[in-house]
């Protein structure tokens, strides 16, 4: 027999998922990863001064790829400037969420699967906010780590 496949337990690559099908044969993997935890980092600050609010989450580590799932910025305290969220991916800026005309409360919310991998990261901004705006925002997902 000469591909046995995958009912055959005792070949290399039922060994710690090392490998895969491509759909034609078994293959050893060049990439292992898993999940590793929630990935939740909060972006507010109550009470910041006045001017252009903007926060950067905390770059990706090496060895990790986080899947981000949301990210929003609100200002509870009033009606403010618009309103910018963008993904840096390799040091180029892609902007996820543009929003001219943001209510005072209101979220402005991206929904979606964004893939961070190393040295990436989120920014939320708002422009011209007041000292004593009270600003929330968050970004979410999991990290997953890639096996060594």
């Amino acid at each position: 027999m000469d591909n046995p496949g995958i009912t055959l337990e005792t070949e290399p690559y039922f060994k710690n998922g090392l490998w895969g099908w491509d759909g034609s044969q078994w293959r050893k993997n060049n990439l292992i990863w898993s999940y590793h935890s929630r990935y939740v980092e909060n972006l507010g600050d109550l009470n910041p001064a006045g001017g252009t609010y903007q926060k950067t989450s905390t770059a990706v580590p090496d060895g990790y790829v986080y899947v981000v799932n949301g990210i929003y910025i609100a200002n509870a305290t009033a009606a403010r400037d618009t309103v910018v969220i963008y993904l840096a991916l390799n040091g180029v800026s892609c902007f996820v969420l543009y929003n001219v005309a943001p209510v005072v409360g209101v979220p402005d919310l991206v929904l979606g699967s964004f893939v961070l991998s190393a040295g990436d990261y989120a920014v939320v901004t708002q422009y011209s906010i007041e000292a004593g705006d009270d600003m929330y925002a968050a970004i979410w997902g999991y990290k997953m780590q890639i096996a060594a």
